[in-house]
């Protein structure tokens, strides 16, 4: 091959493409659906509200959790230093901390309900 074989070649390459965008076979028919944007506005303003909702619940049951853990803690609390007084009276009295046979731990499961 020559020189100038190698540039002439090139050159027409190179024009082919200034002229403009070089079509691919198939390409002609395809179509590209776009969503319309007031769909995408209303999905988005749907989504967004679910997602307000959501968090509130969440918040709620966050709440909800919380005050639960703080009256638990309360109860045991409470249970153990009921514990530690049978005992103690239990070891001035000189008998067994279970001796009385009624239960006096607190509160009740049925009480926790009404809560």
């Amino acid at each position: 091959m020559a020189d100038g074989d190698d540039s002439d070649e090139n050159e027409h390459n190179h024009n082919h493409n200034k002229d403009g965008p070089s079509e691919l076979p198939g390409l002609e028919n395809l179509q590209i659906d776009q969503p319309e944007e007031p769909d995408l506005v209303q999905e988005y303003t749907y989504l967004d509200g679910q997602l307000d909702q959501l968090g509130v619940c969440l918040d709620q049951m966050e709440a909800r959790s919380d005050n639960l853990l703080s009256r638990v803690r309360s109860m045991i609390e409470a249970q153990a230093q009921e514990a530690e007084v049978k005992e103690n009276h239990a070891k001035d009295s000189g008998g067994s901390p279970d001796e009385g046979g009624k239960d006096t731990t607190g509160t009740s499961a049925e009480q926790l309900k009404e809560s």
